[in-house]
């Protein structure tokens, strides 16, 4: 469950309401960015998979709000990249750089997979299977400047015992909690064939520029003698959101002061019209 207290209904209404009075409470929200869709045909696929509707809607929902600064798709075998203008995203905690390619069959069919498209073949001929983020402990990124917005494309959540939240800080203070392994759920006959492999894209938007963090920290928890939960994490994005920038729209109802100011324009134009009389 989402416990950020700000609602879909409250962001979709209540960014007019900031843009005119600058007294609505700003917040980092996830409404209408997260989406599911079930288990990848074929693990071995070195392609990503075709985003289902939902998905790619949700993306593109998140982009269109968002200057986007850097992406980390991690082909290069380090966690670490750059956004910005000279700026680093630092991975730490339990987390590798997993390469498909380096995997024997059976390690390409783990659930956790790319999702960068586009890779170049191999010089064998073959096409690449790419990399990712992987870990079943808890892992940090550390940003060297606050961003106000972020998204990721997660795999292989929530198909054994352990459990993910997504945490954002801004210094020591958290700004953003989110379950991971909770945002949907997908019928079958065990857990694990209902979200082996599943795909969940899940962003996370500023409704101000004020709104920002610089620690991005995935807290996995593990069962003590249960199944251990793994996770993939691909294209890492971050960026600047665009919300609260634009002029509000039209029809919207003047505050009491505005409200003044038109009243005493229509008594001056009232007083100019009784002296023409």
């Amino acid at each position: 469950m989402n416990k950020n207290p700000i609602s879909l209904q409250w962001f979709a209404a209540g960014i007019a309401l900031c843009a005119l009075a600058g007294t609505a409470q700003a917040a980092l929200v996830s409404s209408g960015y997260v989406a599911q869709q079930g288990a990848k045909a074929n693990l071995q696929d070195a392609a990503p998979p075709p985003l289902e509707t939902a998905v790619a809607n949700a993306r593109s929902a998140f982009l269109a709000n968002v200057l986007t600064l850097g992406r980390g798709e991690f082909e290069g075998g380090s966690g670490n990249f750059g956004y910005g203008t000279g700026h680093t995203a630092s991975l730490s905690g339990g987390a590798t750089v997993v390469n498909g390619d380096s995997l024997s069959e059976m390690g390409r069919r783990l659930g956790r997979y790319n999702m960068t498209p586009g890779l170049p073949e191999l010089p064998s001929g073959f096409p690449s299977f790419g990399s990712w983020v992987a870990s079943s402990m808890s892992f940090t990124y550390s940003l060297s400047t606050a961003v106000s917005a972020m998204a990721f494309f997660a795999t292989d959540l929530g198909d054994f015992d352990g459990s993910i939240e997504l945490e954002l800080l801004l210094g020591t203070s958290s700004v953003f909690k989110q379950a991971l392994d909770t945002v949907g759920s997908l019928p079958g006959t065990t857990p694990q064939q209902a979200v082996n492999g599943n795909l969940v894209f899940f962003g996370v938007v500023g409704t101000s520029s004020s709104d920002t963090f610089n620690q991005i920290r995935f807290n996995l928890t593990q069962v003590p003698g249960g199944e251990i939960d793994w996770v993939g994490i691909d294209s890492l994005i971050l960026g600047t959101t665009r919300l609260g920038t634009t002029p509000p729209p039209p029809n919207t109802v003047p505050l009491p002061s505005s409200l003044a100011l038109v009243g005493l324009a229509l008594a001056l134009m009232g007083g100019l019209k009784r002296r023409r009389a």
